[in-house]
């Protein structure tokens, strides 16, 4: 039953990072987190092989319009941050799962309060160092939670740039991250028997998902959309930080 919600939580996060660019890992981590399926670890990984699946596909149609010197200055800042962050979910995984949650919602509600009232575009492109330091802050969301997407988002989505640019910039930029990312769980020797399982269910069906969503184009408005999305967000981000505040409260 786990393993079929789990299927149905990454069909919904597919579907909305196919029209939007991203959603796929926030929406994954949030709901398996606050229904409590699987453990933040292992639902990372397997965001992260799921997303490469996802990226493939979606950027056959845009993947030429993606402006590379912006995505090399992203990644510059993306691949050291993945390693640190992994350290930190190693360091914190065993015995603070409370924090670690607590840190989670943290985005989370950061991610929804963003995509609500979303900020308004710059008149002027930003440095390349800025795009380096939101790739370093997306590595460290990325390698300690599988979710790269807010820094990215709100740094991408206020530059002067087309929705199409920016669209396969997030997808290139994901598809580097989860890529990295599994390379350094796979040198580990951190891909379990149970992350591979999973994520070989899930792969075909991410892939179908994104297709089909790309073949059959939503009539859903883009600002209804993520004002939904953001209302769900709120909601799993006071249900991973609530019981961080009551385990502080005397007994």
């Amino acid at each position: 039953m786990e393993l079929i919600l789990l299927l149905v939580i990454i069909a919904i996060g597919t579907y909305f990072q196919t029209v939007a660019g991203f959603g796929i890992a926030i929406i994954i981590i949030g709901l398996t987190s606050a229904f409590q399926l699987y453990s933040l670890p292992v639902i990372a990984a397997i965001i992260s092989l799921i997303t490469i699946g996802n990226c493939l596909v979606a950027l056959k149609g845009v993947g030429r319009q993606t402006p590379w010197r912006k995505w090399v200055f992203t990644i510059l800042g993306v691949i050291p941050g993945i390693y640190i962050g992994l350290l930190g979910l190693n360091h914190l995984s065993g015995e603070a799962i409370s924090t670690l949650e607590f840190l989670l919602g943290c985005i989370i509600l950061y991610s929804a309060i963003s995509l609500f009232w979303r900020a308004s575009a710059k008149k002027e492109l930003s440095s390349v160092r800025s795009f380096s330091a939101a790739g370093f802050t997306s590595g460290l969301c990325s390698g300690m939670f599988g979710l790269g997407g807010p820094p990215l988002v709100y740094h991408f989505y206020r530059q002067p740039m087309a929705m199409e640019h920016i669209r396969a910039l997030l997808l290139s930029t994901f598809l580097c991250s989860s890529v990295s990312r599994t390379v350094l769980l796979a040198w580990e020797n951190q891909l379990t028997p149970e992350i591979l399982t999973i994520s070989a269910a899930a792969i075909p069906l991410v892939m179908l998902v994104t297709y089909l969503t790309q073949k059959y184009p939503t009539n859903i408005a883009p600002n209804t959309m993520r004002k939904g999305i953001s209302i769900v967000l709120f909601l799993i981000a006071m249900r991973l930080m609530v019981p961080f505040f009551i385990d502080m409260l005397p007994k």
